[in-house]
């Protein structure tokens, strides 16, 4: 039999990032499988955010932050090693914003499940746009001012996926025990 807190992560992060993947391929098609597209931070953030709870959620706080490593590492060098300094911001943002969820969004809220969804979606989007933000002054230029804006959708997009890939995963977690159990 797989240890308790394995089970956790496993389907935390199956579900989640499954989330992530689908709810981009509903809205932006078959491009969230093209490594080259910016779209693909839906399989590579769904992941690094599914992981990340995982492992915050059962208070492994260390194995967290190396598999997060490990994910941005791979992730940038599939992606053909460019925009490190995007990707680590856009990592980092999604880090930032799952350990609150974890730490703060989950638990806290386990009667209200309608409102964790709605929690997550709102730090993703506050994420991404403090970080094109950041971008935006420091890579500044004419066009640039827009694209704050431009990035809230997408990251509410990916917050979505993941919450609902993590309420599946709540719900489904006491359906697969007694399923094993009978």
């Amino acid at each position: 039999m797989l240890p308790e807190r394995f089970k956790e992560i496993l389907l935390l992060t199956i579900f989640g990032t499954a989330g992530s993947i689908l709810t981009g391929y509903v809205v932006f098609g078959r491009f969230v499988f093209v490594v080259k597209s910016p779209f693909f931070q839906f399989m590579s953030g769904g992941l690094l955010a599914s992981v990340l709870f995982a492992l915050f959620f059962v208070q492994r706080e260390k194995d967290a932050l190396f598999s997060g490593v490990i994910i941005f590492l791979f992730t940038y060098l599939i992606s053909g090693g460019h925009f490190f300094l995007t990707q680590l911001l856009y990592f980092l943002g999604i880090a930032i914003a799952i350990y609150i969820f974890a730490r703060w969004g989950f638990s806290e809220f386990s009667k209200f499940k309608f409102l964790r969804p709605l929690i997550l979606i709102s730090l993703f989007a506050v994420s991404f746009f403090l970080v094109q933000l950041i971008l935006t002054l420091i890579y500044y230029s004419d066009k640039m001012p827009i694209l704050p804006f431009k990035t809230v959708p997408i990251g509410a997009l990916m917050g979505l996926g993941v919450a609902i890939g993590f309420e599946v995963a709540d719900w489904v977690r006491p359906k697969l025990e007694k399923f094993v159990s009978e």
